[in-house]
Order: C-alpha cells, then structure tokens, then sequence
C-alpha cells in the first residue's frame, strides 16, 4: 500500500495533469489506478482531506450530493453545460455591490459563497438560443 506522503504527491501531479476542472474520489482513485499507482480508496480519502487542510484543493458541493474538489486557485464561479458537461471558470459574479444589495434586503452579511450555474455552452447551443 502507497504511503500517504506519497499519495499526496500523486494526487497532487494527477491534478495538474488532468483537463478536468473537479474530481470526485472516484475518479481520482480511477485515475491513479489507471497510471499504475496501487492505492486504497481510504488513503486517496485522507490525502484529498490533508490537501484541503494544506490549501491545495477545496470542497465543494455538487449537484448530485457527491463530494468534489477542485484546486484552490483563487475564486472563482463555475458555469456547466447540460449538454456536453463541459465547465467554464469565469470572475467572481458577487461582487461588493450585490453584497450590499443582499446586505440591505436581507440584513444578512456575505462573507462567503459558491456560485454554480447551468444551461448550454455556446458550442452546443443554436443561434436561436444565443
């Protein structure tokens, strides 16, 4: 069984090599099965929890209750394409206006959030559509 320094140091190039934009444990185990790396699901599970706790990587909800991760590399939103799956990064959309404007209505201070959209990319979508 892989050592857990060792995990770690394979999750972490597995992630920077794959062109996904967030992993669930299974696909990551997958992954490393698949490249030849011998490891234990738990083990994947403790170095994915150290890498949170490290900063590497951050938890995030998804639609389908399953855990995910992606890399911590500063903030952003996410857009997903209910056709072809494909994920879009874009700047943070809750600004220091909206914040407010929540702030006024609601009397509720926003320190943090996640912000996940859907519908259809411009790839896949028609001209009527757009």
């Amino acid at each position: 069984m892989a050592r857990p320094a060792k995990t770690k140091e394979k999750l972490i190039d597995l992630i920077d090599d794959l062109d996904y934009h967030e992993w669930t444990i299974d696909q990551l185990h997958y992954e490393l099965s698949e490249r030849g790396w011998d490891v234990t699901y738990s083990s994947v599970f403790r170095a994915l929890n150290q890498l949170e706790e490290d900063g590497f990587l951050k938890k995030l909800a998804s639609e389908s209750d399953k855990v995910v991760f992606e890399k911590n590399d500063g903030h952003h939103e996410h857009l997903k394409c209910e056709v072809c799956g494909q994920f879009v990064s874009l700047d943070c959309v809750l600004g220091d206006e909206l914040k407010k404007a929540i702030q006024s209505v609601t009397g509720f201070l926003v320190k943090s959030h996640f912000f996940s959209g859907s519908g259809i990319c411009q790839g896949c979508s028609t001209p009527e559509e757009r």
